[in-house]
Parts: C-alpha cells; structure tokens; sequence
C-alpha cells in the first residue's frame, strides 16, 4: 500500500497510531485529516517513506517529530494550533507546506523558513502574524526568497485566488473509503499485521458515528 485514508484519535492513548507506520512500511501518502492528534511524535518513526501527509483539522500542536519523516515532500497541515516551526528547520526535502489558519503569530518563526531551501509554496493566510504591522506579502517574499508559490499565487502576482488543497488528495482521482471497503490482502504486511491493521482501522473514530458521514478521500496502491 502506497497511500492511505483514516481517521485516528491518539489523544489520551486512546489509539496506537505508531502503528500504521510498522504494519506500512512503504507507505508514501498518509491522510490523517479530521483525526486527533497533537504532536506529529503519535505517528512513530517509521514512517521514513512518506513523502506527502495531510492532517488538516487534526487538533495538531507540535510538528516536533517531523524528522522521522526524511523524504517528506509536502505537509498540509491547515487549520490547527501551530506556533513553532523550528521543527522544519532541518527538513531538506520540503517542498509544500501548508499553515492556512494555524496561530503562528511571530516573524521569525516565518523567517526560520529560509533553512528549508527546498521550499517551493507556501499557504500562511489567516494567521495571526498575517494581522501585524508592516506584514505583507512582499515582506514574505523577501524574507523566503526561495518561494515560488505563495498562498496559492505565484510569486510575481499580487491577488491569490481561493484554492485549498488541504484537506486530502484531488477528488477527482479514483477513491475508496478505507471505512468501507478496506481489504487487508490490500496490504504489504501479513499475518498479525493484518489483523492489528484491520483492527486500527475498525477503531477509527467516524464522523457523527454514521459510516456515511466519513471523508471521502483517494486511497490508490501502485505496483
């Protein structure tokens, strides 16, 4: 399995999310969007083949343990409790990051971005740091001359158009609910593996409880 859908809820241990990275291995895409989760630690260390991750509306707080993701290429992280992005000063193979509506409302915590040099776009709208003085989007792009996308807009142009990619992969790709339909054969791991991933998934917490009402996001296994 190459790119995987759920939902997860690791606040108070209540889920063992270490787990997918150990029963996945070779899992590249992970969309843990509308889950619990505070810190990016919940998801363990081996996760070393995963190059995008969407966890938008996830309660996250703390990027601390990103680096256990190396080859990581894209973070949409929207819509959470970030302040501090001094866990990707060190990431060098970044290229998206998304923060739409997180509360980073220091400068320099957007200055600290000059050491992913890999960056390429960056979405930062709403913001608290987008409200304060002498903030503007040229001030962004002097500061991250690296950019060559911001918030959505190429770098050189001056209104952004209203595009989110946040939430989880294009719906306009093949999709399959992994509440529904997920089929343990599907998978890389065998035996107890399969078991302990069914049984993940089967804890995972829906959306008002009806099977319906879950995200509806691609899940896509390559050869």
């Amino acid at each position: 399995v190459k790119s995987l859908t759920l939902q997860v809820d690791a606040l108070g241990c209540a889920q063992r999310c270490e787990m997918i990275g150990e029963l996945l291995p070779n899992l590249e895409q992970l969309c843990l969007s509308e889950s619990r989760l505070l810190t990016i630690r919940d998801l363990g260390t081996s996760l070393s083949n995963l190059k995008v991750l969407w966890l938008a509306r996830a309660s996250l707080q703390d990027l601390g343990g990103i680096t256990n993701m190396p080859v990581l290429e894209e973070l949409y992280i929207p819509f959470n409790d970030i302040k501090d992005l001094s866990p990707l000063w060190m990431h060098d193979t970044l290229q998206v990051l998304d923060l739409e509506g997180n509360l980073v409302d220091d400068f320099e915590e957007v200055r600290t971005l000059q050491a992913v040099s890999s960056l390429r776009e960056l979405s930062m709208s709403m913001n608290p740091v987008c409200k304060s003085a002498g903030f503007s989007r040229q001030v962004v792009l002097e500061a991250l001359p690296q950019l060559e996308v911001l918030d959505d807009l190429p770098c050189g142009r001056a209104v952004a158009p209203t595009v989110s990619k946040g939430l989880g992969p294009s719906s306009s790709e093949s999709s399959l609910s992994v509440y529904d339909d997920f089929d343990a054969s599907d998978t890389d791991a065998d035996g107890e593996a399969h078991e302990a991933l069914v049984d993940l998934l089967a804890e995972a917490p829906s959306c008002g409880g009806e099977p319906g009402a879950v995200p509806h996001f691609p899940f896509r296994e390559e050869p």
